[in-house]
This record gives structure tokens, sequence and C-alpha cells, in this order.
């Protein structure tokens, strides 16, 4: 496969991506959402804010979830610096990262924690495939594209002590942009098992992750407004 090659190439920064959700998961503990009820969120006035992310595009956000910043973003950044340290990884952090959080993360008024989701943005830098490449691949190296991943997929997640339910690799548009998604599921011992898509825009010498994850027993509460954050993302910054 003549393009195979550059895609191989992004599989350690899908799998840091894999164990990066991981880790920032955990440092949620200490950082409260103030709403115990989970069905609170899912208000009839439920809008949409547009964030411009430098670089790369733009994307709208629903109100029920903040930028996250302060505290809770310098905890996720030094648990991303150390994972980085010890499985050798490039991490995206500072400006080649945004995350957005469930309302209330940046708040330590309460460590009650009844829901989870997450919209990450980030960039990582390299030599892929190119937006305006040809992405007709085959059944058959889509099939060896998606085997490559999931293989990665739970031999990191071995490593990093949590179970990977692979769900498969397809490529989609939306809007502008072509994406690599793949799905799966992951467990930690006897914690909520939290559900991620993950798009990968290649960008030529640039890959753009959009990764949305949330607990997979909230899915009534995010599924519906992460379609509508998903479908509204557009790469301004595409490189001929």
């Amino acid at each position: 496969m003549k393009s195979l090659k550059k895609i191989i190439g992004i599989l350690f920064t899908f799998f840091l991506a894999l164990a990066m959700i991981n880790c920032e998961n955990n440092t949620q503990k200490g950082n409260a959402n103030t709403m115990e009820n989970p069905t609170d969120t899912l208000d009839n006035e439920i809008q949409y804010e547009i964030y411009q992310i430098k670089d790369v595009g733009y994307i709208s956000i629903p109100n029920n979830m903040e930028l996250q910043t302060g505290k809770a973003k310098k905890m996720a950044e030094n648990e991303l610096k150390q994972l980085s340290n010890k499985y050798h990884y490039m991490v995206a952090v500072d400006n080649n990262r945004v995350a957005f959080r469930q309302k209330g993360i940046n708040d330590e008024i309460s460590k009650k924690n009844t829901l989870y989701a997450g919209i990450t943005i980030q960039t990582f830098f390299g030599d892929c495939m190119a937006q305006t490449d040809d992405y007709s691949f085959t059944p058959e190296e889509l099939s060896e594209i998606d085997a490559l991943f999931k293989q990665q997929a739970k031999e990191l997640g071995k490593r990093a002590g949590f179970v990977i339910e692979w769900l498969g690799t397809s490529i989609v548009e939306i809007n502008n942009g072509i994406a690599i998604m793949s799905s799966y599921i992951r467990s930690i011992d006897n914690k909520p098992n939290i559900y991620v898509d993950m798009y990968q825009f290649l960008n030529k010498d640039r890959l753009h992750q959009v990764i949305i994850s949330y607990k997979q027993k909230e899915s009534t509460i995010w599924e519906p407004l992460f379609s509508e954050v998903i479908n509204s993302f557009h790469l301004t910054n595409i490189k001929q």
C-alpha cells in the first residue's frame, strides 16, 4: 500500500493519545463537578459557543462544558509529561493542545464527580499524508490499518493497566476535512467504562486529533451533543 507507511508513522501518536486520555481521566478525582445528577445537564437551554483553535480551525462546544484551565489544566499537563518520560513519547501540551471538560472541572468545591466528558484537540508534527491525498482505500487496506491500530492499542492498554474493547476504524468526511476515525471502549479496575471516538486529520507535515470521550453509561447525555460538536469542526489550515 503506497500510503501505509505514512499512516503507520502516526501510530505512536495514536497510542500516546490513548494513554493520555486514560491519564487525564485519573486526574479528575480532585477536581469537582458541581452537578450531582447527570440529568441536570439535559437543560433545554443547551447552546453552543464557537472556539477558534490557532493554526487548526474552529469547533462548537456546548455550554455544559468548559475550557480546561488553571490547576486542572496544570495537573493534566504534569501527568502527561510524566507519562512521556515513562514511555518515551512526545506530548502535545501548551499551544498545541486544547481540552474541554464537563462544567465544574476547574473548581475544587466538592469531591463529587458524577460526570465525565472530554473533547481534546491537539497537534503533532511529522511527515504524514495530506488532506489532498487519495483516501479511497480498498477494504483490504483499511482492514490492515485497523488491525495495526487494534494490535498496538491492546498492547499499550495492557502496559498501562486498562482493557480495550476495539470497535473499528473508518474513513470519514467532516465538512472540508477527511479523518481516520477509530472508536473503542476502555476500562480500568472497577471504574465506569469510557467510550472514545478519535478523529485523526492528517495534514502533510502535522496531525490534528479531535478526541471525544465520555462515560458509556452517560451516552444519552453526551452522544447527541457530541454529534453536533464533531459536525461543527472545520479545518482552516489545510497544507497543500
